[in-house]
This record gives structure tokens, sequence and C-alpha cells, in this order.
């Protein structure tokens, strides 16, 4: 059970890692991603994207070295994105989840 345990919170971590990476190397198609939701003011678009990706790449590292509080982290942050998915889809957007 503990090799599957860690397993698992190595591919999290690696999810997280991966997605924040590739948000911090095109934050320009991120942050446009994030305006077209329209759930932040134009003023809080880039400080919002920055503080996505940091996030992701703090639980990311967390999860990697298993930091307490990094599990919570993720499911928090996975929670925010589902539900502003849900948003999109019932407004019908056509946005790319970034």
């Amino acid at each position: 059970m503990t090799l599957l345990r860690h397993t698992l919170r190595i591919l999290l971590a690696l999810v997280f890692l991966v997605a924040g990476s590739f948000k911090l190397f095109d934050m320009a198609r991120f942050t446009e991603s994030i305006g077209d939701f329209g759930l932040v003011p134009d003023w809080l678009v880039l400080p919002t994207a920055w503080i996505v990706v940091l996030c992701e790449l703090l639980i990311g590292a967390g999860l990697v070295v298993n930091l307490r509080g990094s599990l919570a982290g993720a499911v928090v942050l996975l929670g925010v994105f589902i539900s502003v998915l849900i948003y999109g889809i019932v407004l019908g957007l056509d946005i790319h989840c970034g």
C-alpha cells in the first residue's frame, strides 16, 4: 500500500508540475484564457494567472517531498478548476482551460 500511495502522490505531483510549467512558459495565452472566463476584473487577470501558476508549482513540489498540506492544496485547487470549468460549460463559453 505504501508503494501505491507514493506512486500516486508522485503522479499527481507531476500533473501539477507539468501543468504549471506549461502555463509558465506561455503566460500570455494562460492570462488570456483566464480573462476569457470573465470571473475577475481585467486588472486582476495577470496577478491571478501568476498565483495559479505558483500554486500549481508549489503544490507539485510539496507533493514530491511529501510536505504536509500539499494534498489538501491539490484538492482545493482541483475543486476550483472544476468549478470554473463547470461555470464555463453552463454559460456555453468556448474557452480552453489553459
